[in-house]
């Protein structure tokens, strides 16, 4: 089994290998989806934390969010706007 950091190394290779990961940690769900924000298709029940990376990183692929709240939304649509 690998650690966390092997994990987070290992989505850093390539972000869908996450898919191959069984319950991966926040800091590795995070990792992903700041490589490509198509990992979270990936990603059982995202933390906000995760929604919240994604939302920043990539605000086209919050559709994959099922029920993200309406705060997630907003932060994918204002996010450039500010940063």
């Amino acid at each position: 089994k690998m650690t966390e950091k092997e994990q987070i190394k290992y989505v850093k290779k390539h972000w869908a290998n996450i898919k191959n990961i069984d319950n991966p940690s926040i800091k590795v769900q995070i990792a992903a989806v700041k490589q490509d924000g198509d990992a979270i298709r990936y990603i059982e029940n995202p933390s906000i934390a995760v929604q919240i990376a994604v939302a920043k990183e990539d605000k086209r692929v919050i559709h994959f969010i099922n029920d993200s709240s309406i705060e997630i939304q907003i932060i994918a649509l204002t996010y450039d706007m500010f940063y």
